[in-house]
């Protein structure tokens, strides 16, 4: 039916922000704070700041690339490939 239809329909869209949203949780925060939100929110359904942490190693890049836009821009079509 019509009705069906628009439910599974709603239902995929959720699916889809949820995803969205999750993967921008694990962009802004790293896997591993994303895993810790996603414990945390399980555990109690809402948010508690004070479970523990934990602790991990992870390594921190950082690169300044001078003049990056003229660079680019004199290279032109296809020299930057966007990266995570």
């Amino acid at each position: 039916s019509k009705k069906a239809s628009k439910t599974t329909y709603e239902s995929a869209l959720l699916e889809k922000a949820l995803r969205k949203i999750g993967e921008l949780v694990t962009i802004g925060f790293g896997a591993a704070g994303a895993e810790i939100i996603k414990h945390n929110i399980n555990a109690t359904a809402e948010l508690d700041p004070m479970i523990p942490g934990r602790l991990i190693t992870s390594i921190y890049g950082f690169c300044d690339i001078r003049n990056f836009t003229d660079t680019t821009e004199c290279l032109e079509v296809g020299s930057a490939v966007p990266s995570r």
